[in-house]
């Protein structure tokens, strides 16, 4: 019997079938299984097709018997590979609900030509995918049918819309996936899934059959475990399909991305890559290197830049003149008067339930079923398509959107004269909990704020995994009660605002930051929590807010961040103030040449007072939150467990039009140096 690994590539599929250790039917069948042991804890799949499935891997059987293999997988690059499909991405006789249930159970009478296309090119779709109702979403949280979950980490999002889609491959339970990008429904949940996923440049693969959403932004790609898979499958998918006008000729690229694929399978690839085989310049936009990038994203980033450089590639500082807010508008303005437009379609008539049909009453026909079967993303963005197509509204919203647009279009075509592609974040942050953006969509919406730009000027995008990054789950508490006092805090008149502790690595010295002043300036409302040198914004832990506010306003950017080792935070009532004082004691590790002369100057600018202590004079406060992260640093006592998870995080590569083959080329490259 064959074994697979537990997130297995085409290659590795292939090197069964050409030794005759396995069939295509077995191999779906092992992959069939898989599925009903562990899609219960993931929710991946809607639906399998599993008859449909084995049908066609038993005719598969039939071909691998006799023909000789080199012919096989010449015509079929995909030959008896099992994938799975979103459920937006139609196939004849098979459901298609795109997770919503006001299309519940309906089976599609035709198959889009993205699927036809890796269908003809071997490949075996053996389950549907969950995804966000009608691809409006970010986490996969708006699906009608359950979350999927991390196979990270199951209490947190995959991203959206294709949540399932990169669910399935992340977990071993499909070699590839389909899944669609409106503005970062593949690369997203990629780089939160540690996947490699494309948005092709417009036009590359046919729209035909697949539920629009927005019509000029949607586009089909694949989600892989690996480069060589992906730009295998894209080959499959690529096109001009007379059924969709907007597709457009590709010849020359696919010629250039199969030479690409030719030139790998003949290379022998290093354990450790020391020169690229080609050479790019790498365009780094400012306006994409913001605050509010997760640091650990940031730092891992800055270091697949330096291994870049280190090869042979020349990194650009690049300048696209757009700000990335404005891209979050440009986008969900123009996302949201498409999506009104294209879901007129499903309006009590067509794809009705049956006990609206019959009514006589023509509004609760319409209104009463859409209010009842939308879910609440896709009626907001209806309502605000609505709105801004208006008349009298056109002009100030969408109108305005689409010139921004052309203005983007022109800042990247200009940007790209200075360098071949370029290297950005995939996401600001990691994959979220479940639950945790729910109640506000507009963080939901900022969940794409890297990825949303690239589909409106039509460009390719292609997420990178950089690899399993470590992400605090949350604030480091020594108290469960944070309205208990602690008799070994000094008394108000006396204490001071901490900034920040830094450790100076190696050594036994730290470096104190801390400010005087009036508490009221910082705590004058009850329900605000506030940590020293600024607020706490909405989302943000303690953590990650102490490490905003020293690197914002002490300006110590260019500190090495070693390691978080916590935080304890204790609420404070006096009887004399209405107010609530909030302490905070943030203990950073770092390195860096001349840090004494630089932070001295940044704090003095500030009226910060800097300190250095040891251990002992830390110590000496006899604070016990205090005392307790240096216990931990120390390691007189273990981290608590449970609070550092591994979870992966991706980088995103751009291109001109039609230069997904740079992409690739650059991404073998990070694959093999991250």
């Amino acid at each position: 019997m064959f074994s697979l690994s537990s997130r297995p590539t085409i290659n590795e599929i292939h090197k069964l079938y050409e030794s005759k250790k396995a069939t295509p039917s077995q191999v779906v069948q092992f992959f069939l299984n898989r599925i009903k042991e562990t899609d219960k804890k993931i929710l991946a799949y809607d639906h399998l097709t599993e008859v449909f499935a084995l049908n066609i891997a038993k005719e598969q059987d039939k071909t691998l018997n006799f023909t000789d293999w080199s012919e096989i997988v010449k015509k079929q690059p995909l030959f008896g590979i099992p994938f799975a499909n979103k459920a937006i991405i139609q196939v004849e006789g098979q459901v298609f609900n795109a997770s919503s249930k006001i299309l519940k159970d309906f089976k599609s009478p035709y198959s889009s030509t993205a699927y036809l296309n890796v269908a003809k090119a071997g490949a075996i779709m053996i389950g549907v995918c969950n995804m966000d109702a009608h691809a409006m979403g970010a986490s996969g949280e708006s699906s009608d049918f359950g979350v999927s979950r991390n196979p990270f980490d199951t209490t947190r999002v995959c991203g959206g819309s294709s949540s399932g889609s990169a669910a399935a491959v992340a977990s071993g339970q499909a070699v590839f996936s389909l899944g669609t990008d409106t503005g970062g429904s593949i690369r997203q949940p990629a780089g939160f899934t540690d996947l490699v996923g494309l948005k092709p440049t417009y036009g590359l693969v046919s729209r035909w059959g697949t539920q629009p959403m927005a019509s000029s932004l949607d586009q089909v790609g694949p989600l892989t475990n690996n480069v060589e898979d992906n730009a295998t499958v894209i080959l499959a998918l690529a096109g001009i399909d007379p059924k969709d006008q907007t597709t457009i000729d590709s010849n020359n690229m696919v010629t250039r991305l199969n030479k690409f694929l030719e030139d790998k399978n003949k290379r022998r690839i290093q354990n450790k890559l020391t020169k690229t085989n080609k050479p790019l310049r790498i365009g780094l936009p400012k306006q994409f290197y913001i605050n509010g990038t997760d640091p650990i994203i940031k730092a891992k980033l800055e270091q697949i830049q330096t291994k870049l450089k280190k090869i042979g590639h020349t990194l650009v500082e690049v300048d696209i003149s757009i700000d990335v807010n404005d891209a979050v508008a440009i986008y969900y303005m123009t996302c949201a008067v498409e999506v009104a437009s294209n879901l007129q379609r499903i309006d009590g008539v067509r794809f009705a339930k049956q006990e609206y049909t019959n009514t006589p009453d023509k509004e609760e026909m319409y209104f009463d079923h859409r209010l009842e079967f939308f879910p609440d993303e896709a009626k907001r963005r209806i309502m605000l398509g609505s709105y801004a197509s208006s008349a009298g509204y056109y002009d100030a919203y969408y109108n305005q959107s689409q010139k921004v647009r052309a203005v983007a279009m022109d800042q990247f075509d200009k940007a790209f004269q200075k360098c071949d592609v370029m290297l950005v974040p995939t996401s600001p942050e990691f994959a979220f909990k479940i639950g945790q953006k729910a109640d506000n969509p507009i963080q939901m919406y900022l969940s794409d704020i890297f990825t949303c730009l690239i589909n409106p000027i039509k460009i390719p995008g292609l997420n990178v995994p950089m690899g399993l990054l470590p992400c605090q789950t949350g604030e480091i508490k020594l108290f469960d009660d944070t309205t208990q006092e602690d008799q070994n805090l000094p008394m108000e008149s006396e204490r001071k605002r901490a900034i920040a502790i830094v450790n100076l690595k190696g050594t036994n010295q730290f470096v104190v930051f801390s400010k005087n002043g009036d508490p009221t300036e910082f705590y004058n409302n009850i329900d605000t929590k506030f940590i020293p040198g600024g607020m706490i914004e909405e989302g943000e832990t303690a953590i990650v807010a102490a490490a905003r506010e020293t690197e914002e306003e002490i300006g110590l950017q260019n500190l090495e961040l070693i390691q978080e080792l916590g935080t304890c935070r204790k609420l404070l009532k006096y009887k004399d103030s209405v107010a609530n004082g909030l302490e905070t004691y943030i203990l950073f590790q770092v390195t860096q040449e001349n840090w004494e002369a630089r932070i001295k100057s940044e704090a003095d600018d500030k009226n910060y007072t800097v300190e250095l202590a040891t251990i002992e004079d830390l110590r000496g406060n006899n604070w016990n939150q205090l005392n307790w992260i240096l216990d931990i640093l120390e390691e007189k006592i273990p981290l608590p467990e449970n609070k550092i998870v591994m979870l992966p995080a991706g980088c995103q590569l751009l291109a001109p039009q039609l230069s997904e083959d740079l992409l690739y080329s650059l991404a073998m490259d990070i694959e093999q140096i991250r």
